[in-house]
């Protein structure tokens, strides 16, 4: 998994997504296509903007295969290995890379060297959220020079118990926040996280190797 520069072409599909999951955002508007198409124009393409967005991409096999050195009969089967019964065959695994989100650190406070997480992700997979989570903290930190980055964290969110769960491991302060979200007629809490960059680093490092 890697973090890339965002593509115009890439902003629908992260609209969809970003629309799917209002009750995590603090915004819970739709946004239309040409909404999404101006924040890409005014705010990704800002190198003056007080956020950063990039794509979260990684790489996944596509079922097909690439026959490096076979006898001619072979390389007519594109489908799946089930179709060659040829010993000499040497194939390899076909890999693309894919969008699976995007990522950002957004108002940030350059003379505090303080930012907030964004993270829309189309996966279901905790591991890969995990991994996406320290990208982007690799960013912030390392790249960056952010002294803190923090998140806010709605109980209603799909995914609270995952960011209670990382904000022990990555020793996080965190506070609760009373009635923070109108959602589904409830007034829902929150969770208030803190990831500091003295305590993150090592981390950082230990999950990077």
């Amino acid at each position: 998994m890697e973090l890339r520069a965002l593509r115009l072409e890439d902003m629908e599909q992260i609209r969809q997504w970003r629309n799917s999951q209002l009750e995590s955002l603090r915004t819970p508007h739709m946004l239309t296509k040409e909404m999404q198409d101006k924040f890409y124009t005014d705010v990704v393409c800002d190198r003056n903007a007080r956020s950063r967005y990039w794509g979260v991409i990684t790489s996944k096999r596509t079922g097909e295969y690439k026959f490096l050195n076979c006898p001619d009969y072979c390389s007519k089967y594109n489908s799946t290995l089930k179709d060659i019964d040829c010993k000499a065959c040497e194939y390899k695994s076909i890999s693309k890379d894919m969008l699976i989100g995007m990522a950002g650190l957004e108002d940030i406070q350059w003379e505090n060297r303080l930012a907030e997480i964004s993270l829309i992700l189309n996966i279901n997979n905790l591991e890969e959220f995990e991994e996406a989570l320290r990208l982007i903290l690799h960013e912030g930190f390392m790249n960056m020079n952010l002294e803190n980055i923090f998140t806010e964290v709605y109980v209603c969110n799909p995914n609270y118990k995952f960011w209670e769960e990382q904000a022990k491991e990555w020793e996080c302060i965190t506070t609760g926040l009373p009635e923070r979200k109108f959602h589904l007629d409830t007034y829902w809490n929150s969770i208030y996280i803190n990831f500091n960059r003295s305590v993150c680093l090592e981390h950082i490092i230990s999950k990077s190797s």
